[in-house]
């Protein structure tokens, strides 16, 4: 006789699946609902484990996988197979994506779609895989426009216009790889908020959360929300007024990190409402390129070598500032700059953090990939030591060299794809984050490498899925 599971209790039929694991879960999560909502809740448990919640946070921001707990597992895995594989086994193609016709001032990488802001006040949105021409453009008035961000949960674009303001659009549904409707511009309607929205520096969104520097001496939280088709809301939920100038905002899960231009770096807590101030750092006190990837801090020391070269003041090699604001940053002088004697690499002007794999660009147009260990990642405010284990972590010979023509890479971005990984490198206009120079905009060259795996296809769904 035959055997229905489904009309067993709840608690059975979850011990029974329970016992279930790789692709037998993800085919048994098709059967019903209910099993579908306990199998996601297996995989959560699992991935809770095995899987950086940094990392889980960061595909699921990324909009691809819809928040599904079974995806972001499959996803992960898929990802990091092919990030191991791809160091030894690579195939590296160089193509210039024409029709970036404009100077860029701004762009942003958002699943294999490109955002670009231009200095005549366009967002052109492109898509290098099916055609070199725009897929979608809209226009603002108040050009150029300086800064751009998705957030995919509501479907939203900001942008900074010249003008410090900010400027909100909807986006199109996306159906398969084809817009169904175009941008339409938002008015912002404000709740606890009584004064006129400036973005005087920058701002940073996560989830449905805008941080905002509002202000020389404010920033300000906002909790925002669709509502009909040609207005937004946006709630302020709190704001922090300082006593120093603020020069870039920083906002990661529940965390809030604010650089001041003394030097002083701030860490707010929004769970906890708790700040640790830290001490003064003259590298960013200079104004030196700073990128903060997942609450972390990457601070060359680009600027202030130049400024001491002008006064033939040679401090020797330069340096890079890392780590969590909850503990005191490290200056190593390992990324990018022990290995010139050996190698002919030399230094990192640029980087950028995607999961696990750290891309630098280099002032004599090399590319450096690291496959970041739980080192990078597991910092402990307990532990004396700090953030002295990123010593460790780049003091080795980097997982990847690859040499191109653009000397030198001032700008670089990691975009993961179903079946292959790009690096990106461009010119700008502002070509170091909130960092503006007084030169023209270049006519938008862009390029990209492919990294992708030969056997990718036929080994991933077998090797990895199994793994959890």
């Amino acid at each position: 006789m035959g055997c229905d599971l489904t009309t067993f209790p709840i608690e059975i039929q979850e011990t029974i699946l329970t016992k279930l694991s790789g692709q037998a879960l993800l085919s048994v999560s098709k059967v019903c609902k209910l099993w579908r909502h306990i199998c996601e809740w297996i995989a959560k448990e699992r991935c809770s484990k095995v899987i950086p919640e940094e990392c889980v946070r960061e595909i699921e921001s990324s909009g691809k996988c819809d928040d599904v707990w079974l995806t972001v597992v499959n996803n992960y895995f898929l990802q990091q197979y092919l990030l191991k594989n791809m160091l030894d086994h690579e195939k590296n193609l160089v193509v210039e994506l024409n029709g970036l016709i404009e100077a860029i001032d701004f762009i942003l990488f958002l699943g294999p779609f490109i955002f670009i802001g231009c200095d005549s006040g366009k967002i052109e949105v492109y898509n290098p895989e099916q055609a070199s021409l725009p897929v979608l453009t809209m226009t603002s008035l108040n050009m150029p426009i300086f800064h751009i961000e998705v957030m995919t949960n509501i479907n939203v674009l900001l942008a900074k216009t010249g003008r410090n303001e900010l400027e909100f659009f909807s986006l199109p549904y996306l159906s398969g790889k084809s817009w169904v409707y175009k941008m339409v511009h938002l008015k912002p309607v404000f709740q606890n908020y009584t004064n006129e929205l400036h973005c005087e520096k920058n701002f940073s969104t996560y989830g449905s959360t805008l941080a905002v520097v509002t202000s020389p001496h404010e920033v300000c939280l906002f909790k925002l929300a669709t509502s009909g088709n040609t207005t937004i809301k946006l709630k302020c939920l709190t704001n922090y007024i300082t006593e120093e100038a603020v020069a870039h905002v920083s906002l990661w899960l529940e965390e809030v990190i604010i650089l001041f231009k003394s030097g002083e770096i701030l860490y707010w807590c929004l769970t906890t409402q708790g700040s640790i101030l830290s001490d003064r750092y003259h590298e960013i006190h200079y104004e030196n390129p700073v990128w903060i990837f997942r609450g972390r801090i990457f601070c060359s020391t680009f600027i202030s070598s130049q400024l001491l070269g002008y006064w033939h003041m040679n401090r020797g090699a330069d340096y890079w500032l890392v780590g969590k604001p909850t503990c005191d940053l490290v200056r190593c002088r390992d990324l990018g700059t022990m290995f010139s004697a050996e190698t002919g690499i030399e230094d990192v002007l640029c980087v950028c953090l995607k999961q696990r794999l750290l891309a630098c660009g280099t002032k004599d147009g090399k590319i450096l990939l690291y496959y970041l260990s739980d080192r990078f990642f597991s910092c402990d405010e307990q532990n004396l030591n700090g953030n002295e284990h990123l010593k460790v972590e780049f003091n080795r010979v980097p997982d990847l060299t690859i040499c191109t023509k653009e000397r030198p890479i001032k700008n670089i971005a990691i975009v993961f794809c179903e079946d292959s990984i790009k690096i990106y490198t461009w010119y700008s206009k502002i070509s170091m984050p909130y960092m503006v120079s007084s030169g023209p905009g270049s006519k938008g060259l862009l390029q990209y490498i492919v990294l992708k795996e030969a056997h990718w296809v036929e080994q991933s769904d077998k090797d990895m899925i199994d793994i959890f």
